[in-house]
């Protein structure tokens, strides 16, 4: 991967890591907390739960997340919101209550702009679904594809992806997925379009 590949996913993807429990190893044992000195209890997750957290994840193809790219702009902001913070007195007053008020709202309005338009992919009980991620905040269930067995795709551009089926179909922009999630959801989209047994198509070919 090159080094421009690397940035664009770090700004396209979560910088905060999964929880230590979030693992398959503890999957059939559970996870507990390393108990530290000064500590008189310890958290404990079971096996069911870190079963449960891993199938939803495995089930998102391009799960919702503050992006790279939002936490910098937070941060560029929140810079903006303390000049105006400690700003003299004499200063433009307008320019300075602008400064202090507008970050914020502008924060959001920019990160639920674009959770508007990304979209998610996901598979639940053998159907295909496909949401925003404002959906997915606002937990709605998004639209259905119909049988993963049954979905036809194509790539219509480079950054596009046309999804159908005999239950309709959908146009998901890829321009806000990481590289990691595009390969993930083009491995899966061949693997519910082949019948058991097929051998796997070579590197370059598209749908069906």
């Amino acid at each position: 991967m090159s080094a421009g590949s690397r940035i664009a996913d770090a700004l396209l993807g979560s910088p905060i890591p999964p929880p230590n429990w979030l693992d398959p190893r503890f999957a059939g044992s559970g996870w507990r907390a390393p108990r530290g000195p000064r500590l008189r209890s310890y958290r404990f997750m079971s096996a069911e739960a870190v079963k449960v957290e891993l199938a939803e994840r495995e089930s998102h193809l391009n799960a919702p997340v503050i992006q790279g790219w939002a936490w910098l702009l937070g941060l560029a902001l929140l810079a903006v919101e303390i000049a105006g913070l400690t700003r003299t007195r004499s200063a433009d007053e307008a320019l300075t209550l602008v400064m202090v008020l507008a970050p914020l709202p502008a924060w959001i309005v920019t990160v639920v702009a674009a959770a508007a338009v990304s979209r998610d992919v996901q598979l639940v009980d053998g159907s295909v679904f496909v949401r925003s991620w404002l959906g997915e905040w606002l937990g709605l269930r998004g639209r259905r594809l119909g049988a993963a067995t049954s979905i036809r795709w194509s790539r219509a551009s480079a950054r596009r992806l046309e999804l159908s089926s005999d239950a309709g179909g959908a146009s998901v922009g890829l321009l806000l997925w990481p590289s990691s999630s595009v390969d993930a959801l083009e491995r899966r989209l061949r693997a519910w379009s082949e019948p058991p047994g097929h051998h796997p198509r070579r590197h370059g070919e598209r749908g069906r």
